[in-house]
């Protein structure tokens, strides 16, 4: 009876703290608005390219995530990320390091002639290497679906599919699926080998 009361009453504490934590942050954290400007700011210095974000929304509870709409490029045939869901791991992000359980794309056009204009104009550090706002990123999952690829020749051809990574954003496997295509066509590749050594790699098809 004594361990049932005890475990009620740290639950209770917890659950206080967690919405004191909540309103401390809702007070003093940026606007979405706010938030969506920076964003927009960051990835413009990081490309090279003026970038506009439509709308930011983000949450804690019950797990931490971002989502991002109507990510834009400003080019002849800009860049388009309908909608980025970006699921960040709270204690590294605490403590300055970006860790991503997984990012999911829902929607978005990549045209390949205007991927040469990124990175171009981007900002230097004092020494001139690296964005001057990088930071290391380490990402375990990315999904994607309802993905257009324009090729140079300008063929349009839709895409979904997942990759895993590994420490440094190192490939692990991927798998590309063209949907609604008849008969399926999908291709799927594995890396050799679970070694994370920094010399060529090799994948299965």
């Amino acid at each position: 009876m004594l361990l049932n009361r005890s475990w009620k009453i740290a639950a209770l504490l917890c659950g206080t703290v967690a919405v004191v934590l909540w309103a401390a942050a809702a007070w003093w954290l940026p606007s979405k608005q706010e938030l969506a400007l920076r964003v927009a700011q960051v990835a413009s210095e990081r490309l090279g390219v003026d970038v506009s974000v439509g709308a930011l929304d983000w949450r804690v509870l019950p797990a931490p995530r971002v989502v991002l709409r109507e990510v834009v490029t400003a080019q002849e045939q800009p860049l388009r990320l309908e909608q980025l869901s970006v699921y960040p791991r709270l204690l590294p992000l605490l403590a300055g390091r970006v860790e991503l359980d997984r990012v999911r794309l829902d929607g978005g056009t990549v045209v390949q002639r205007s991927l040469r204009g990124l990175g171009a104009g981007a900002k230097k550090d004092a020494k001139g290497q690296g964005d001057a706002v990088g930071t290391a990123l380490e990402l375990a999952r990315l999904e994607f679906d309802d993905l257009t690829w324009i090729s140079r020749s300008g063929v349009a051809v839709v895409y979904a599919g997942e990759a895993d990574f590994g420490p440094g954003l190192r490939l692990r496997a991927a798998t590309l699926r063209r949907p609604g295509w008849r008969p399926a066509a999908a291709m799927s590749i594995t890396r050799d080998t679970d070694t994370d050594d920094t010399g060529p790699q090799r994948f299965t098809l």
